[in-house]
């Protein structure tokens, strides 16, 4: 049976500080753990997606949410990550 994916949300608090798109140092343990996760399922691909909140223009979120997702994609896969991913930010 092939699966049709999974979401995984994690919370933004966990990851990053307000306006920053480098992964905070205690967020490392979180990430490592969904790498063993993905890496443990042999997922194929995935997908990282970047968010923020609404408080500063959309031209600068838009930029964060991109940075974000690049950033969780990075450390994916400098924990063993083998999946093809892709980072999109949605502002």
């Amino acid at each position: 049976m092939e699966s049709c994916g999974t979401t995984i949300t994690l919370q933004d608090g966990v990851l990053f500080d307000f306006g920053e798109s480098a992964v905070r140092a205690d967020a490392a343990d979180t990430l490592a753990k969904l790498a063993s996760v993905l890496a443990d399922a042999k997922v194929p691909a995935a997908h990282v997606y970047g968010h923020t909140d609404s408080i500063s223009d959309e031209a600068f979120n838009q930029q964060l949410s991109e940075a974000r997702a690049n950033a969780v994609s990075g450390e994916l896969k400098k924990d063993g990550v083998t999946a093809t991913m892709d980072a999109t930010g949605y502002g």
